[in-house]
């Protein structure tokens, strides 16, 4: 059997305006093109209006979670052993 390669992305977190981000980065073609083909993910939180943006096509999109509520799981090992697929998002108790 051949195992489907799923790549995980590096998620690169910043704290600030989503603009001077941009800015910042266009001035660096080199590290912006890393993010904008996809290699890193990009996140930006704005302090000031607490949004948080991701960079989708070379510019900043608010970010809309996929749910609202995590469900939580309370066995642990047997939640990870029934799938061979990546697991969502659980809260363990």
């Amino acid at each position: 059997m051949i195992d489907v390669h799923d790549p995980v992305r590096i998620l690169t977190i910043v704290e600030q305006k989503p603009e001077i981000v941009l800015k910042v980065l266009k001035e660096n073609p080199d590290t912006f093109g890393w993010y904008d083909k996809g290699w890193m993910k990009l996140a930006v939180y704005n302090p000031f209006n607490k949004e948080l943006y991701i960079l989708v096509n070379g510019s900043f999109q608010i970010y809309h979670p996929i749910q609202k509520v995590v469900p939580k799981i309370e066995n642990f090992e047997r939640f990870i052993e029934s799938s061979s697929n990546n697991l969502p998002i659980h809260q363990f108790n």
